[in-house]
Protein backbone atom coordinates (compact mmCIF):
# COMPACT_ATOMS: atom_id res chain seq x y z
CA UNK A 1 0.00 0.00 0.00
CA UNK A 2 2.54 2.49 0.80
CA UNK A 3 1.29 3.95 3.48
CA UNK A 4 0.96 3.97 7.24
CA UNK A 5 -2.23 3.05 9.11
CA UNK A 6 -3.54 4.78 11.75
CA UNK A 7 -3.25 3.55 15.15
CA UNK A 8 -6.79 4.26 15.93
CA UNK A 9 -9.91 3.54 14.28
CA UNK A 10 -13.75 3.78 15.26
CA UNK A 11 -16.75 2.31 13.82
CA UNK A 12 -19.47 4.51 13.52
CA UNK A 13 -22.98 4.12 11.92
CA UNK A 14 -23.71 6.84 9.27
CA UNK A 15 -27.82 7.48 9.37
CA UNK A 16 -27.36 10.05 6.57
CA UNK A 17 -25.64 8.14 3.59
CA UNK A 18 -26.33 4.37 4.23
CA UNK A 19 -27.58 3.02 7.35
CA UNK A 20 -24.52 1.07 7.81
CA UNK A 21 -21.61 0.97 10.47
CA UNK A 22 -17.95 2.22 8.87
CA UNK A 23 -14.71 2.43 10.02
CA UNK A 24 -13.12 5.90 10.24
CA UNK A 25 -9.28 6.80 10.72
CA UNK A 26 -8.47 8.49 14.07
CA UNK A 27 -10.42 9.31 16.98
CA UNK A 28 -13.74 9.69 17.00
CA UNK A 29 -14.84 13.99 17.38
CA UNK A 30 -15.79 14.78 20.94
CA UNK A 31 -18.73 17.24 19.17
CA UNK A 32 -19.72 17.84 16.09
CA UNK A 33 -18.51 16.25 12.56
CA UNK A 34 -17.09 17.46 9.10
CA UNK A 35 -16.73 14.96 6.61
CA UNK A 36 -14.32 12.03 6.95
CA UNK A 37 -13.23 9.15 4.68
CA UNK A 38 -14.03 5.60 5.50
CA UNK A 39 -12.05 2.48 5.35
CA UNK A 40 -13.88 1.19 2.35
CA UNK A 41 -13.29 5.11 0.74
CA UNK A 42 -16.43 6.54 0.96
CA UNK A 43 -16.54 10.14 2.53
CA UNK A 44 -19.23 10.38 4.92
CA UNK A 45 -20.55 13.08 7.40
CA UNK A 46 -22.11 10.88 9.74
CA UNK A 47 -25.21 12.14 12.12
CA UNK A 48 -25.63 11.72 15.92
CA UNK A 49 -26.88 7.84 16.39
CA UNK A 50 -28.70 6.44 19.37
CA UNK A 51 -27.84 3.49 21.14
CA UNK A 52 -30.72 1.52 19.31
CA UNK A 53 -29.22 2.76 15.95
CA UNK A 54 -26.19 0.84 17.17
CA UNK A 55 -27.43 -2.36 16.95
CA UNK A 56 -29.74 -1.79 14.28
CA UNK A 57 -27.42 -0.93 11.70
CA UNK A 58 -25.42 -3.56 9.88
CA UNK A 59 -21.50 -3.46 9.30
CA UNK A 60 -20.48 -2.31 5.95
CA UNK A 61 -19.20 -5.59 4.33
CA UNK A 62 -16.17 -3.65 2.64
CA UNK A 63 -15.11 -1.55 5.60
CA UNK A 64 -14.77 -4.94 7.86
CA UNK A 65 -12.90 -7.00 4.75
CA UNK A 66 -10.49 -4.83 4.69
CA UNK A 67 -9.99 -3.95 8.77
CA UNK A 68 -9.98 -8.15 8.28
CA UNK A 69 -6.88 -7.81 5.41
CA UNK A 70 -4.93 -5.46 7.85
CA UNK A 71 -4.90 -7.41 11.15
CA UNK A 72 -4.85 -10.89 10.33
CA UNK A 73 -2.22 -12.38 8.42
CA UNK A 74 -3.25 -14.77 5.53
CA UNK A 75 -1.29 -17.01 6.37
CA UNK A 76 0.27 -18.61 9.98
CA UNK A 77 3.23 -18.16 8.94
CA UNK A 78 3.01 -14.76 8.66
CA UNK A 79 2.06 -14.82 12.55
CA UNK A 80 4.15 -12.58 14.95
CA UNK A 81 6.27 -15.09 16.72
CA UNK A 82 7.10 -13.05 19.37
CA UNK A 83 4.51 -11.11 21.76
CA UNK A 84 4.68 -7.01 21.00
CA UNK A 85 6.44 -4.60 23.33
CA UNK A 86 4.09 -3.72 26.20
CA UNK A 87 1.93 -0.27 25.59
CA UNK A 88 1.06 -1.52 22.06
Amino acid sequence: MGTERPTERFWYPARRADGTRHVFAGAPPADGWSPRGTLCGRRLDPAPVSAVEWLLYPTCPECWELLLSENVPSSPAELPTEPPPAGD
